[in-house]
């Protein structure tokens, strides 16, 4: 549980509104340190679920309601969000990889577009 408690710091530069993650245990404990230190209620769904992909993503990325929200969720997800992030050739998406445990923050525009991306290695 190391590096859940070492995400806390790590996204600490950036504002939290909101904590989505799939429902499945590892997800959900991974984000339960930044929920408790945000004072935030995980909000569960299976719309980040293993094998859900880009669509399930979509839930969230074209929601103009939800802004600095974080997204737990799963490497077969991450693998597909940065290789349509590099196909579109979105800035910095190929700086990055798909280890297990790293953070991807994406600046989206009003269509729910990645304009920008960072890559945050695991801790």
């Amino acid at each position: 549980m190391k590096h859940a408690a070492d995400l806390v710091a790590l996204l600490d530069p950036f504002p939290v509104t909101a904590i989505f993650s799939s429902p499945y245990l590892r997800c959900v404990q991974t984000v339960e340190p930044l929920a408790r230190k945000r004072k935030l209620e995980i909000q569960q769904s299976t719309s980040l679920a293993e094998g859900h992909g880009l669509d399930g993503l979509k839930e969230f990325l074209m929601n103009q309601e939800l802004d600095d929200v974080v997204l737990s969720t799963h490497g077969d997800i991450v693998w597909e969000l940065v290789e349509d992030l590099v196909h579109r050739e979105v800035p910095n998406a190929g700086d990055g990889g798909y280890e297990k445990g790293s953070t991807w923050v994406l600046e989206v525009d009003e269509q729910g577009v990645a304009k920008r991306a960072r890559y945050l290695p695991a801790p």
